[in-house]
């Protein structure tokens, strides 16, 4: 028990975008390849702008169709 307190422990959070409906695959894995073309999107959030230490956010992502079999 006492070496399990000594892990440091983190978390994960979804980011928060203002234009999530460009980022459909980042919400929603099922939309990945949904459109017939390449499609490209990124993104970066600056949060609590003017604060030490303040929560930046990058996202790059693509998606496109898998043909197989015709």
């Amino acid at each position: 028990m006492f070496s399990l307190s000594m892990l440091r422990a983190s978390a994960q959070q979804e980011p928060s975008f203002s234009h999530y409906w460009a980022m459909e695959p980042l919400f929603n894995p099922a939309a990945a390849g949904k459109e017939s073309k390449l499609n490209v999107a990124g993104a970066y959030a600056m949060t609590l702008n003017g604060f030490e230490n303040a929560p930046r956010t990058m996202y790059v992502g693509a998606d496109m169709p898998l043909m197989l079999m015709n």
